[in-house]
């Protein structure tokens, strides 16, 4: 897995900044770490949605499987949440 670079959480946003838990502004184009946090706040919408499908495949998975179909349907699930992690998960590194 690769070395993350942008700033660590936690963040809160004041008013129109995003400040880490030092209240230093993170969103600060002429920080010398901008670029990398850059890549966390634009993949933000991806991780969000990437949480909500592994939370979708959690709940599926808990419903037992009554035909294989639905086993697949189930393993098809979690795998699409598991990619969606990962993608979102690089598009935060900056690699996509």
């Amino acid at each position: 897995m690769s070395e993350t670079k942008f700033t660590p959480g936690p963040w809160y946003a004041d008013g129109v900044y995003v400040c880490d838990s030092d209240d230093n502004n993170i969103c600060d184009l002429e920080q010398e770490n901008w670029e990398p946090n850059s890549y966390l706040i634009a993949a933000a919408p991806d991780l969000y949605e990437a949480l909500e499908e592994v939370l979708l495949a959690e709940r599926f998975s808990n419903r037992p499987p009554v035909t294989v179909y639905q086993a697949e349907e189930k393993l098809d699930r979690i795998k699409y949440a598991v990619n969606k992690a990962e993608a979102a998960l690089a598009k935060a590194r900056g690699e996509q």
